[in-house]
């Protein structure tokens, strides 16, 4: 579709969105979504496409048109491409609709479940919190994986407690990272603190029972970008 074809001849063009939007007068909004199918141009504004990437308006749409097409001619290949593209959208409604009623049902049935007991929720981390530099040394992603790794390991070896948040703070702990690192022969190293509450039992025994510990550490390591391996954790 118009799409992809306005892609492919931009890139060609050395040029990006924001380039060429432009050229074009429009905002670098309008241009994307062109290029996703979301809107076209009208006859008009494609004659101007056409001019600035110099390619002929019938290579734009994919479609064979005279050479020397009229306006009406263009217009009229536009319209199909808007109807197109409406159907496509409406198809697309339907699928969200669809989704959305399932992301409902399945929100509601879990609702349920917990108000009976029948999911343990306490598990799972209340929130958590990163503190990050403009220049990130890890991105949320990344943080990410090593939290997921932390909640694992708590579940399984802290049966009968709670886990109420996760934190990771760049600037306290860059220096220690290092440390980390070198102490385990990786090339790289995160420290995240969690708080929790111990259960009656204070966890697996070795803890105090319904005792609140906070900035409780957990140092993970990986090496080529691995996944995040947890060495150690406590105080």
């Amino acid at each position: 579709m118009l799409g992809e074809n306005l892609k492919e001849f931009r890139k060609q063009k050395g040029m990006t969105q924001e380039s060429l939007a432009i050229a074009l007068h429009v905002v670098r909004q309008t241009v994307s979504k062109w290029e996703k199918n979301l809107s076209v141009p009208d006859a008009e504004m494609l004659q101007r496409i056409s001019e600035v990437l110099d390619v002929p308006v019938n290579a734009l749409l994919g479609a064979e048109l005279p050479k020397e097409a009229e306006k009406n001619e263009i217009a009229e290949q536009l319209s199909r491409l808007n109807e197109q593209l409406a159907i496509k959208n409406r198809r697309a409604r339907r699928i969200w609709t669809i989704v959305g009623v399932v992301l409902g049902a399945w929100l509601l049935l879990t609702v349920i479940l917990a108000f009976f007991g029948a999911a343990d929720f306490r598990k799972a981390p209340m929130s958590v919190q990163m503190s990050m530099s403009e220049d990130p040394v890890y991105t949320e992603a990344e943080v990410d994986a090593a939290v997921e790794v932390v909640q694992k390991a708590f579940k399984k070896n802290f049966k009968g407690c709670t886990l109420q948040s996760i934190t990771y703070d760049e600037e306290a702990f860059a220096e220690t990272q290092k440390e980390w690192a070198v102490q385990y022969g990786a090339e790289e190293a995160i420290v995240l603190t969690s708080s929790f509450q111990t259960g009656k039992n204070g966890g697996d025994g070795g803890l105090n029972a319904n005792t609140t510990y906070k900035d409780w550490q957990w140092v993970l390591t990986r090496n080529g970008g691995s996944q995040w391996e947890l060495q150690t954790w406590g105080y």
